[in-house]
């Protein structure tokens, strides 16, 4: 529908634009039986007519609101008695349907030269860009529309020249272009819409690409790992067992950790304290569960983060990354390190790679790392840099992330 509401507001535009600079017919002066009426009274007169006319058209428009469509309907009886009661003066009356008569003759002018037009811009839209440049066949699609092109001038000077006489004998309608004039206004016609029609494809494609970010984020919400909760609910358990004073703590953090999961991700970005500060809630819970003289975790901060924010959740997959595959049957150090640079991020991990894993991690981690490689191309394209530098025994992640401040 809208779509459909910008394509009538073009040919609106265009209807205006020939009916008021391009119509040689309406820039001379008319006098009949002594009767002058300027250029500038016809223009003022017609513009009337055709917004008169436009009125009641407000209805079909489901963008304005019930005000607005009465209001023009309003100005339409208004406009109309106006007209209704210079009919009845006598005075008036000669020079109203004088009036009416130019706009009648104008208006049909410009609507059959936009027969034409309309013609070649749709072929061209539904034909030539779908069967050419969608696939890329520019070479095809440049001639294609230069034959268009021509072909349109060439019936839009025979229909003047030729048939208009037929159709409505009473008037004198000629072409007031030649043909090398109609075909560059043919070819600016199509240049015009095949950019439109680009921009809107560009900005159906924006959307796409949000709501496919979007999407992302839900799926990484879904795929919480569940071991993460019953290990630390079996934590939580233990503690509560030996009525640890610590339990507490580690229910709140555990419960802070949910809701921003759950509820504070909702936004496009948050300020990067914040996604800073779960990352740390996350540490601290798994902390409670492993052997942290056998698996040691440091987690280094360093820099401002000032007024900084970041897509959420784009940072705590590499963090479970590193607890998901560096904790097994031996030891081994857990590094985290998110260090600010003005507005660039630099956030790394490294963790040694469990006995349990089957030899190291592919270059690029496993579908957790994917995704987050997918959201950084949507959110941050050419504003990122991720890899994973190869270390014997050790997986390391290092990204870098040009920032925006909110």
């Amino acid at each position: 529908m809208l779509l459909l509401g910008a394509q009538l507001i073009l040919w609106i535009i265009s209807f205006y634009f020939w009916y008021f600079v391009m119509n040689h017919g309406i820039k001379s002066n008319f006098e009949v039986d002594g009767l002058e009426i300027g250029t500038s009274v016809v223009l003022l007169s017609n513009l009337a007519f055709l917004t008169l006319i436009l009125l009641p058209f407000a209805w079909l428009v489901k963008w304005f609101n019930c005000r607005t469509k009465w209001i023009f309907t309003l100005l339409f009886v208004l406009l109309g008695f106006a007209i209704a009661i210079g009919l009845m003066r006598p005075g008036e009356q000669f020079s109203l349907l004088l009036l009416a008569a130019v706009f009648v003759q104008n208006s049909l002018y410009v609507i059959v030269f936009h027969i034409t037009l309309v013609a070649v811009v749709y072929l061209n839209r539904y034909r030539l860009i779908e069967q050419y440049l969608a696939k890329s066949r520019f070479g095809h699609y440049i001639l294609w529309v230069i034959l268009l092109a021509v072909a349109g001038a060439v019936t839009n000077y025979s229909l003047f020249n030729l048939v208009i006489d037929q159709l409505f004998p009473s008037l004198f309608y000629i072409s007031s272009y030649k043909i090398v004039e109609l075909i560059g206004i043919m070819a600016a016609y199509l240049i015009i819409t095949t950019a439109f029609y680009l921009v809107w494809q560009y900005r159906n494609m924006l959307i796409l690409q949000k709501e496919a970010a979007n999407h992302e984020l839900l799926a990484l919400k879904a795929q919480i790992n569940p071991h993460f909760l019953f290990n630390n609910l079996n934590t939580i358990y233990s503690l509560a067992d030996k009525n640890d004073p610590h339990t507490k703590e580690v229910i709140l953090q555990l419960s802070d950790f949910l809701r921003y999961i759950l509820y504070d991700t909702s936004s496009e970005a948050i300020p990067l304290e914040k996604e800073a500060e779960i990352i740390r809630t996350y540490i601290d819970l798994q902390r409670e569960r492993i052997a942290t003289d056998r698996h040691p975790v440091t987690f280094d901060e360093s820099g401002n983060y000032g007024r900084l924010t970041i897509a959420p959740l784009l940072l705590l997959p590499l963090v479970e990354n590193c607890f998901k595959h560096g904790l097994g049957q031996g030891g081994g150090s857990i590094t985290i390190g998110l260090k600010v640079e003005g507005s660039r991020l630099l956030f790394d991990t490294q963790n040694k790679i469990a006995l349990r894993e089957n030899g190291p991690l592919p270059n690029g981690g496993g579908l957790g790392i994917k995704n987050i490689e997918k959201r950084l191309h949507l959110l941050y394209p050419n504003r990122f840099r991720l890899t994973f530098p190869q270390q014997e025994g050790e997986f390391v992640a290092r990204l870098e992330i040009e920032l925006q401040s909110k």
